[in-house]
């Protein structure tokens, strides 16, 4: 019960992915508890997480759609314009950014992001 709830608070979040602290808090759980529940979550790829953000597998997918939008209009994407494009704060468009990197879909230039795949 715990767990499907967990989930549908992370898929209702989007790329508003929540912080551990704030499900923590929100669900009134120990945090021993949140760190089984989130290796469950992750085990199965139902979730990431990305710089302590909790963030739905069909999110981060979305979010990868967005970006390749927006590179069929610019060869480098700026975090900002990716920001407004996927609806979520600096820190999380920059940490889902990261991960795109570390998969190898695009790479960190001085200017912004560049498409690798």
């Amino acid at each position: 019960v715990l767990r499907a709830r967990l989930l549908v608070m992370i898929e209702e979040a989007g790329a508003r992915a929540p912080a551990r602290g704030t499900l923590v808090r929100e669900l009134g759980i120990l945090e021993p508890d949140m760190k089984i529940l989130e290796k469950i979550l992750c085990s199965d790829g139902s979730v990431l997480v990305l710089d302590g953000h909790f963030m739905h597998r069909s999110a981060f997918d979305a979010c990868r759609l967005k970006l390749r939008a927006l590179f069929e209009k610019t060869p480098i994407v700026e975090w900002k314009a990716f920001k407004e494009a996927i609806g979520t704060n600096r820190d999380m468009a920059v940490a889902v950014l990261d991960a795109f990197d570390v998969e190898g879909l695009t790479r960190r230039t001085p200017a912004g992001r560049m498409l690798l795949k």
